[in-house]
């Protein structure tokens, strides 16, 4: 079994931000104060030019490129938010972050086995629950890929029609 996210992560006034920003982007709202914005290829390559570059921390990330830190960082300019990906696949693989606050980045990418997500999470105010770590509390451990969170923002829209 695996975990392939990617995803901004936000507090609730950045995540306000990011949506008149960049409205295409989906958007998923946590009872926890924050929201998450799953995000693919596509939507990156409408939003800015395509580039095929790796981040210059090697190519561990997927979708990471130095035009979309940019824009990472310019969403960033009225509060915090984290970038974060995994790619796990029959218990190994990893996980990175980045976090960024008023356009610069407070946590450049970082790829690791474990514990990266946590620490970006903790650097944008979420807090662990009793018995879970940031990434449990965000709602990772629920969700396996993006189209996991696409669902979750599907019911969230049909519970907000009733």
């Amino acid at each position: 079994m695996g975990h392939c996210i990617h995803v901004i992560v936000a507090p609730a006034s950045t995540a306000d931000t990011i949506s008149q920003q960049w409205p295409e982007l989906p958007r998923l709202d946590r009872a926890n104060g924050f929201s998450i914005f799953p995000i693919d290829g596509d939507l990156i390559d409408a939003r800015i030019s395509p580039d095929a570059t790796p981040t210059e921390t090697g190519d561990e990330f997927i979708l990471l490129t130095n035009g979309f830190r940019m824009e990472l960082r310019r969403l960033s300019r009225n509060g915090l938010l984290a970038y974060v990906e995994t790619e796990y696949f029959g218990g190994t693989g990893g996980q990175g972050a980045l976090v960024c606050r008023d356009g610069d980045e407070i946590m450049p990418p970082e790829w690791n086995e474990s514990g990266t997500i946590n620490a970006a999470l903790k650097l944008i105010g979420l807090k662990r629950g009793i018995l879970a770590d940031q990434f449990m509390a965000a709602g990772f451990a629920d969700v396996r890929v993006d189209a996991d969170i696409l669902d979750l923002i599907a019911g969230q829209s049909a519970k907000d029609v009733q």
